[in-house]
């Protein structure tokens, strides 16, 4: 405006047009700042949104601040999905995470994104050693651990594979053998192979972990004989639900089954064989194959280890007129099938005990 002035000053007979023009540098000027003070007055209004709805489902102040720096273009209302499918919010952490390019932030967010899985109770191991969400790993080369070594965060656990983000670049090619070691608890580390090297562009990398040895993997399940007295409960909704408590972790007595409106239709049956994938079971009532069935595997003190849902895949009768049923397990997620496998390990040989 000094400049304008000047001119004004030095040329008379433009003094109109220079006026002009200062008039709607002031007025440009003016726009431009109210725009600026509506466009931070809604990133304020939409990031308080985000905290309230966060704070609502619980969150720390602290977590809900988190997701509003992360959210608060989306607004409330995406974040409330989000929180709904805890699934598509450990994913919006996961890219958020994989947007880092140096390790000491990418941890500073992690830790961070860790709070937010424990307080939404998803952080929970998938399988007994397995890392958690957002837990910090280090990955090295068996044969140069003390060469080639990154640091990575796990950020998806399924079935057979661990998913990662590291702020690092791979030099390691597909294929490969690694040790994986946890930082949250002190064990040996486990034996991984790489699967996927991180793109251009792109953190993430993808491990497979050999369930062979702990008797967990498809191709590998062990089948134990046994001879165990058992029960069968109907595919009503009060099992389903109980299943999936047990699932998550509670505690399941035997009181808990008598409660059970399904428990008085319950069924005996002996289990002669059995492995994480399914068992051999005898049985004297009627039963025809594609039956489905809760088998409920019980420890010696009544506590029940697992539900699993069970489906008849053959049907013969043997000579002492009993039914001999081949079945699988359905739908049993990977730490249920832990569970199975240490349960036909310790039946094993086991002598016929009263339900």
């Amino acid at each position: 405006m000094a400049v304008l002035d000047t001119l004004i000053n030095l040329f008379p007979g433009v003094t109109a047009s220079l006026q002009i023009v200062k008039d709607l540098a002031v007025l440009g000027g003016g726009v431009v700042l109210t725009g600026i003070g509506v466009a931070w007055f809604k990133r304020f209004q939409l990031r308080q949104a985000v905290i309230l709805e966060a704070r609502g489902r619980g969150l720390s102040i602290d977590s809900a601040e988190l997701l509003a720096r992360c959210l608060w273009r989306e607004g409330p209302e995406l974040t409330r999905d989000l929180m709904r499918s805890t699934d598509s919010m450990r994913a919006r952490l996961a890219s958020e995470l994989g947007s880092f390019r140096h390790t000491d932030a990418a941890e500073r967010f992690a830790v961070r994104a860790a709070r937010i899985m424990e307080e939404l109770r998803v952080r929970g191991a998938s399988y007994e050693g397995a890392p958690l969400l957002f837990e910090k790993v280090v990955l090295t080369d068996p044969m140069q651990e003390q060469i080639d070594t990154r640091t990575a965060w796990v950020v998806e656990i399924d079935d057979e594979d661990i998913h990662l983000v590291c702020a690092e670049s791979c030099n390691w090619p597909v294929r490969h053998d690694l040790h994986l070691a946890r930082s949250e608890a002190e064990q040996n580390p486990m034996l991984v192979n790489l699967l996927l090297r991180p793109m251009p562009g792109n953190r993430e990398w993808v491990v497979s972990h050999d369930f062979a040895s702990s008797g967990v993997d498809r191709r590998h399940a062990v089948r134990r004989d046994c001879n165990i007295e058992a029960w069968t409960l109907p595919t009503t909704a009060g099992a389903y639900t109980l299943r999936g408590r047990l699932q998550d972790g509670a505690a399941l007595e035997p009181c808990n089954l008598e409660k059970l409106e399904a428990w008085p239709r319950r069924q005996r049956v002996i289990i002669q064989d059995i492995s994480c994938d399914g068992a051999r079971l005898s049985v004297d009532h009627p039963v025809t194959r594609g039956d489905h069935f809760y088998l409920v595997l019980s420890q010696p003190d009544g506590a029940v280890s697992a539900l699993p849902l069970t489906e008849v895949v053959s049907v013969r009768d043997d000579e002492q007129g009993l039914t001999i049923l081949g079945t699988r397990f359905c739908a049993v997620r990977l730490k249920e099938r832990v569970v199975i496998a240490d349960y036909a390990e310790d039946s094993a040989d086991a002598e016929l005990s009263p339900g």
